[in-house]
């Protein structure tokens, strides 16, 4: 694989999704101030069930597509068809569980809010065929370019919707007018249309591949996003927003990035399956590079959080500060596992990714349930800081068996790529807890300290980091 390629798909991906994180960041902070924290509480109580939805819609067909070698008209029309009757079926079942669900939370508004999500599979349907189609043809800037406008569209519309007095309302219109955009923007880059066939043996072959990636997508969504839904049920709406609007701000810098990271390696890694050094090249540069990007954000969000919720969101969400600084040690192992995962589904072992996605999500639950149990709301996240390090070791341990990358040698490319991070949190806390000077001048003094350590260190990552902000200046000019 031309290492020009890998790079140039990298820093589109990376352009394209902090450009669209920032415009989701910037169009969020205003929509917040206009809403409540129930107001999120509310939608937060429905996300689980739209979150396995739109799981299911997309069947795990889209990577299996990825991941083979080559592909048919046959086999993108099956898989489009495919999708489009499971689109159906689970909207039709949300629409008829409203009444289960709104019941449940004791929460009558939500009958109306899931009939119209229910409509969000549908369109998920429609665009999915497409867009794996320009990810497989490494068209990263297409890619990312429907997911900016379907943010921007969205976004846009549901300022609108606050700014009428719509309250919770406007999220759902932000979310459903989000998946209209990306599909109108979808269909302008990509004019392909399915033929009127089904093929069983193609539908066969490509769910060898897709039932596991289906099931490990649904582990992940049920288990992760579990949390939010037991908030609803042992909390009111407004606790429930404050924990998950605290735990999308804590996922912002590492998610945002490694999600980047795996979309644009993902293809490149399938073509380097048979080649295990280059795989392990890949893959570590991969790791330090989200460690190096992600450790200090980390750090400046749960540092300066009351800061940042004060400015960007107001007052009235302060009560996500206490929430947001234990979100940031969860999020600390978020890189680990995902690439891990991402090298094996790869290299076609998707069997093998369940079983230890089965293993980590099976002990996640247990957890969450006795951190209920024991610590309530705040136990819930204590149990996933302890499953983060669990991961971490089984991650670890994957990549020294698929990647020959043994773990002491990734242990010790990880303890020399954080040096600047460490260094330069801990010299900022000790000015803080001696000094106590002004919180903005610590920030600048924090990034100035970073840099000058990074630098004169000698950190390789720092420069390949210096290579992708180049080019995605030139990609920008």
């Amino acid at each position: 694989m031309d290492n020009n390629k890998i790079k140039s798909g990298v820093i589109w991906t990376i352009l394209g999704r902090y450009s669209n994180q920032f415009m989701s960041l910037f169009l969020g902070i205003f929509l917040a101030r206009l809403l409540s924290p129930e107001d999120y509480g509310i939608i937060g109580m429905v996300v689980i069930f739209i979150s396995i939805g739109d799981v299911f819609t997309k069947s795990g067909l889209g990577l299996a597509l990825i991941q083979r070698k080559n592909i048919s008209q046959t086999d993108l029309s099956t898989v489009f068809w495919m999708n489009m009757i499971l689109g159906a079926v689970i909207a039709i079942a949300l629409f008829a569980s409203n009444g289960i669900i709104a019941d449940f939370y004791n929460e009558p508004r939500l009958r109306d809010v899931v009939k119209a999500y229910s409509i969000t599979f549908i369109v998920s349907a429609l665009i999915i065929t497409q867009y794996i189609q320009l990810r497989r043809d490494l068209k990263f800037r297409e890619v990312e370019t429907i997911d900016i406008v379907g943010t921007l569209g969205g976004g846009i519309v549901g300022l609108v919707c606050a700014l009428n007095g719509l309250s919770y309302w406007s999220i759902v219109a932000q979310q459903l007018s989000n998946r209209f955009f990306r599909l109108a923007t979808c269909f302008y880059y990509n004019r392909w249309l399915p033929s009127f066939e089904f093929s069983k043996d193609s539908l066969r072959s490509l769910a060898g591949f897709s039932i596991y990636a289906l099931l490990i997508k649904v582990l992940r969504i049920t288990v992760n996003k579990l949390d939010v839904a037991i908030t609803g049920k042992i909390a009111n709406t407004e606790i429930t927003g404050l924990y998950s609007k605290a735990q999308f701000l804590a996922n912002l810098p590492s998610t945002t990035f490694v999600k980047a990271l795996q979309k644009a390696s993902f293809p490149i890694l399938t073509k380097q399956q048979d080649d295990r050094d280059a795989m392990k090249k890949t893959y570590r540069k991969m790791i330090l590079l989200s460690v190096f990007v992600i450790y200090p954000a980390l750090f400046f969000l749960w540092n300066y959080a009351e800061l940042v919720i004060g400015i960007l969101l107001g007052d009235q969400w302060l009560g996500v500060v206490p929430y947001l600084k234990l979100f940031c040690f969860v999020v600390i192992f978020y890189p680990y596992n995902e690439l891990a995962i991402n090298v094996l589904m790869a290299k076609g072992k998707a069997r093998n990714s369940f079983g230890i996605e089965l293993l980590i999500r099976s002990v996640l639950l247990i957890s969450l349930l006795i951190g209920m149990y024991y610590g309530g709301v705040l136990g819930l996240i204590y149990a996933k800081i302890a499953i983060g390090v669990f991961s971490f070791f089984i991650s670890t341990a994957i990549i020294s068996n698929d990647a020959h990358y043994r773990a002491m040698e990734q242990i010790k490319d990880l303890f020399i790529v954080s040096i600047p991070f460490i260094c330069s949190s801990v010299m900022i806390l000790v000015m803080d807890y001696y000094l106590g000077i002004n919180d903005f001048l610590e920030i600048a003094i924090y990034g100035c300290l970073f840099l000058a350590i990074s630098i004169i260190s000698g950190n390789e990552i720092m420069k390949i980091a210096l290579g992708y902000a180049s080019g995605m200046l030139k990609k920008i000019r």
